[in-house]
């Protein structure tokens, strides 16, 4: 396997909303499958784009504007049911070592956190296969509209998100929960 410097790692949620049943997509820039924590992580190689992103001081970043091709036409059907709108989505980055496709566990680092927008589908019938391409929103984008993503207590995060620790290094949490929110 060749030498690769640093991978992208994508993990979007789908959701059917006929039964309420979600389930996790993992993608990968690489153009072989990986693991990582125990998932393989499909190769899209090439036929995966994602584009930059840009922050400021503030806690707020832009969306990051995601491509994906060469998607069987079997899965229109979640595309037609809006499985994409607002899917949680995140992009971690990682190093992968050489001969491997193996990510060492919890080596991976967040690039971006969102929720994925309506979808652009071209279908290609010669192919039979699918493009979708939409832009995210940040999870710091839109926090007055969500009262579950306005607050900065990590416990209160952590019961909407298992395990995740960001917001482990707030501010003195003694005196209660933070709220963000423009008056």
């Amino acid at each position: 396997m060749a030498s690769l410097d640093t991978i992208a790692l994508i993990k979007i949620t789908f959701k059917d909303y006929d039964t309420g049943i979600t389930t996790d997509v993992h993608y990968t820039n690489a153009p072989f499958h990986v693991s990582y924590n125990g998932i393989t992580w499909y190769a899209a190689g090439q036929l995966m784009t994602i584009g930059s992103h840009e922050s400021s001081y503030e806690l707020i970043t832009d969306g990051v504007d995601i491509k994906i091709s060469g998607i069987s036409k079997d899965a229109q059907p979640v595309i037609d049911k809006y499985g994409f709108r607002n899917a949680p989505v995140d992009i971690l980055l990682a190093k992968l070592p050489t001969g491997t496709n193996t990510v060492p566990n919890a080596s991976a680092i967040y690039y971006h956190r969102g929720f994925a927008g309506t979808p652009l589908t071209e279908i290609d019938e010669d192919s039979g296969t699918i493009t979708v391409a939409f832009e995210t929103t940040s999870v710091f984008k839109n926090l007055d509209d969500n009262s579950r993503l306005m607050t900065t207590s990590l416990a209160h995060h952590q019961v909407y998100h298992k395990d995740d620790k960001f917001f482990e290094y707030t501010a003195d949490s003694g005196i209660g929960e933070e709220t963000w929110r423009d008056e």
